[in-house]
């Protein structure tokens, strides 16, 4: 083991372990340690560790910003759910105050098919509808005869077939924005049960109608064979009055929803 003299007169030891990069120790002449510094493997090991946290970084960023082999894949089938929010119209306002404690907003599902070309531009075809809603109320009415009970029993059911295009934005990589709009066609259909005492009246109204949509989201491509999607949509679609005691109903609204797909 040799030794090195400083200027002051004490000796660092350049023994085994200070060659190979490890600790060391400065002793005064008293033999009492007065310092000691970390050099060698040890250090370089401390400054290593900013460099790996760019480097994961780095490969994160171009892990989800590069291409991959599923933009090749042009057919995605897939299914998508969420909740729907009707738009407020005086028709909806009135069979809400008839059922108070029942909302007709509630959820929704579908299946679509999407052909992609290129990198920028989808078109896809959509069909679905929104889960059944239904409301109950009951009322005490005064006849001749007494108090006679009156139930009213609604159920709305809306179906929709859609049509869309759709504009990539951001190029070729797995997280994909979109924008686009399209036309459809829905059909509604109510069923007013109304029950004086023991007698049922039943009365359906409905119809179909034309609308169009908007909508803007986001495809996650995390392989080839599938992916993920978030999508708000916006939809207009009035269902015209059919006799004097219904009214027109826009059964469109906004949708969102979350959904997975597969791609050949």
């Amino acid at each position: 083991m040799g030794k090195k003299r400083t200027d002051s007169g004490s000796c660092v030891s350049l023994g085994p372990d200070s060659l190979r990069g490890k600790r060391a120790w400065t002793r005064s002449r008293g033999g009492d340690i007065s310092s000691y510094s970390i050099s060698g493997d040890e250090s370089q090991s401390r400054r290593m560790f900013p460099s790996v946290a760019r480097i994961c970084l780095v490969v994160l960023a171009l892990a989800l910003a590069l291409p991959v082999p599923v933009l090749a894949r042009s057919n995605r089938l897939g299914v998508r759910t969420g909740y729907h929010l009707f738009p407020s119209t005086p028709y909806l306002d009135r069979i809400e105050a008839l059922f108070p404690e029942r909302s007709f907003n509630g959820f929704a599902r579908e299946l679509f098919f999407e052909y992609v070309v290129g990198e920028e531009l989808g078109l896809e075809i959509a069909t679905g509808s929104y889960l059944p809603r239904e409301g109950h109320s009951t009322e005490q009415t005064s006849t001749n005869g007494g108090v006679t009970q009156v139930d009213v029993d609604m159920n709305m059911r809306v179906s929709y077939f859609l049509a869309t295009a759709k504009i990539f934005l951001g190029g070729g990589g797995r997280l994909r924005p979109y924008i686009g709009g399209g036309v459809g066609h829905y059909f509604e259909k109510r069923i007013m049960t109304v029950t004086v005492g023991s007698y049922p009246d039943q009365r359906i109204q409905g119809g179909g109608a034309y609308g169009g949509h908007m909508v803007a989201g986001v495809d996650y491509l995390p392989g080839e064979w599938f992916g993920v999607c978030v999508e708000a949509r916006a939809a207009t679609a009035t269902v015209e009055k059919v006799n004097e005691f219904d009214d027109d109903f826009d059964v469109g609204g906004i949708l969102i929803q979350a959904g997975t797909f597969f791609a050949w």
